[in-house]
């Protein structure tokens, strides 16, 4: 009701002003889209776009299909409801894990579009926890391959060698070989320090956790029927979806998130649609040619390399995401940097090595008669495309767009 009654407000001044015929018509397409939708209301652009907005205001996982789970997870959840954890003060460790996935569904370390894999893998990362100290990430990993994201994957293999102490209990006990951040992919490496630290240090009998029962409700998770993977379409993924693969969360991505929020693709008779980011072309490839991604947008300069190389990918050319007149920017931190000659001896942001932005970083350096090889290419990964990383000084200059 309140929202209803500032919207209202907001066009009793915008009826007020005076409006040049673009606006008339976007208003007039507004009201015949609101006036189509009645059964389905339009929600805040907050709410409407939750995986380019920030976390707080977002308390439900709708904007992904559920992760469907097999049955073999949940039978090792609830035994591990029955062992007491070493670790956590009394508490089992089926709650241990209830903590964590609590912890990760409000974090704002997360990224969004790795939030309901994180739960999910959260949910379950230490439930074999007494089948093997350094195996039992694999274990869980082995159920969930092909279910959540391989970056997500790859924590979960990896969980108890990110740094921490051994969670047993035990004084003398020497703590796994802690892994290089290097080892996992660039958009993960600003949750494995928070993650590890979670894991292992911030676990209380008294401190508070989400049931099982919220996550499946918000739709984070599903069990999966019993013959549902016989009577699944060989083609689709293991959580019955078509995956249209994307290298970055960009405003690239409105128009495919605003077609899952109409429901056009059920409405053309396809499955439902799970949208996953990669870390740049490359992966994105790879991602396809393994058969875990149905449809990828790519940039031009990796596909072609792609093509041309030894082993070109299973894939055609069906269409054309490209935004007209989407302006990219090299953006520098330090005013004092107003030339590429500049950037000489300096960090520039770019996805990733092979992506789009890399090829265009040196051949603008080139034109600009600057050696390529002065100039450090630092992937950002999840952070490619924000402010932040020039503010944080991260690096000293890359590549925005707009907004």
């Amino acid at each position: 009701a309140a929202a209803a009654a500032r919207g209202r407000r907001q066009q009793r001044r915008l009826d007020a002003r005076p409006q040049p015929g673009w606006r008339l018509a976007m208003k007039a397409r507004l009201c015949s889209l609101a006036a189509s939708s009645a059964a389905r209301p339009l929600r805040s652009p907050r709410l409407f776009f939750p995986a380019l907005c920030g976390r707080r205001g977002i308390t439900r996982c709708l904007e992904k299909s559920p992760v469907v789970v097999p049955s073999e997870l949940m039978s090792g959840f609830y035994r591990a409801a029955g062992i007491t954890a070493p670790f956590g003060s009394g508490i089992s460790v089926a709650d241990h894990c209830l903590q964590m996935a609590t912890e990760v569904h409000c974090a704002d370390w997360v990224p969004n579009f790795y939030r309901r894999d994180m739960v999910v893998m959260s949910l379950f990362h230490d439930i074999f926890f007494t089948d093997g100290l350094d195996t039992h990430g694999d274990l869980a990993a082995r159920f969930l391959e092909g279910r959540i994201h391989p970056h997500v994957l790859a924590m979960l293999r990896n969980h108890t060698h990110l740094g921490c102490g051994p969670k047993t209990g035990k004084v003398d006990e020497e703590p796994p070989e802690r892994r290089s951040p290097d080892q996992f992919a660039v958009s993960t490496h600003r949750m494995l320090d928070p993650f590890a630290e979670f894991d292992c240090h911030t676990v209380h009998a008294d401190r508070s956790w989400l049931p099982l029962e919220f996550f499946e409700r918000e739709g984070y998770f599903r069990v999966e029927r019993p013959d549902e993977h016989q009577a699944r379409a060989s083609w689709l993924s293991l959580n019955g979806t078509l995956v249209w693969a994307a290298p970055s969360m960009w405003i690239e991505r409105t128009p495919l998130l605003l077609a899952k929020h109409l429901g056009l693709f059920e409405a053309a008779g396809l499955p439902s649609v799970e949208l996953t980011i990669t870390d740049g072309g490359p992966e994105l490839l790879k991602q396809v040619s393994e058969g875990r991604a149905h449809v990828a947008e790519i940039g031009l300069f990796p596909f072609l390399m792609a093509l041309d190389g030894p082993c070109p990918p299973p894939a055609k050319l069906v269409g054309s995401t490209f935004i007209q007149q989407l302006d990219h920017y090299l953006a520098a931190g330090d005013p004092e940097i107003t030339e590429l000659e500049q950037l000489r001896g300096r960090r520039v942001g770019v996805l990733s090595t092979g992506s789009c932005d890399s090829y265009l970083l040196r051949a603008m350096l080139a034109d600009a008669g600057v050696d390529p090889s002065e100039v450090e290419a630092v992937p950002l990964g999840a952070l490619y495309g924000s402010a932040e990383v020039l503010r944080e000084r991260q690096v000293d200059a890359t590549f925005l767009v707009e907004p």
